[in-house]
């Protein structure tokens, strides 16, 4: 009686297969989120460290999932409860996803900076929004012209000689 586990199989392409339906998978799932989110959520002027930053948070946490891979195994009592708590956590980051971060969709930096500025839950966000909106916009009236009447003062004074200024008009 022969062990089947010893045994050769001329099937070499399930490997590969399944290294395949796992890349796809992943690309499908949770894996991509820090890449593409920070791209389109964070300002300007801390892209480039904030990108770095979670980058290096993505990649820290796929180390320590995979070094606690057999620990976990034991610990959920093999691989069916090991992805079921897989499973749970993907399930939770979804729900984290749909929460917190908006549609970005056809939407401006300046726009999704403004939520962000606003809001910090994705749910209920479009109430607050417009009335912080308005609100805004109808305070920043009365300041935006005395500002520009400043500048074109200060522009007129700087292109009127000395003698222009003594001069009554």
């Amino acid at each position: 009686m022969s062990n089947s586990s010893t045994e050769e199989t001329d099937q070499t392409w399930v490997p590969v297969a399944a290294l395949g339906m796992y890349v796809v998978t992943s690309l499908i799932g949770l894996l991509n989120i820090p890449w593409t989110m920070t791209a389109e959520l964070f300002p300007l002027e801390i892209r480039g460290m904030a990108h770095s930053i979670s980058n290096g948070l993505a990649y820290l946490l796929m180390f320590v999932s995979i070094q606690t891979y057999y620990g976990m195994k034991d610990f959920f009592n093999g691989l069916v409860g090991l992805q079921f708590f897989y499973a749970v956590i993907a399930i939770l980051g979804a729900i984290y996803v749909y929460i917190f971060l908006p549609e970005t969709h056809r939407k401006k930096l300046k726009e999704i900076e403004e939520y962000f500025f606003l809001n910090t839950i994705y749910l209920g966000s479009e109430k607050k929004k417009k009335k912080t909106k308005t609100n805004r916009s109808s305070r920043n009236v009365p300041k935006m012209s005395r500002l520009n009447k400043d500048i074109v003062k200060s522009s007129k004074d700087a292109n009127t000689s000395q003698n222009e200024k003594l001069i009554p008009s």
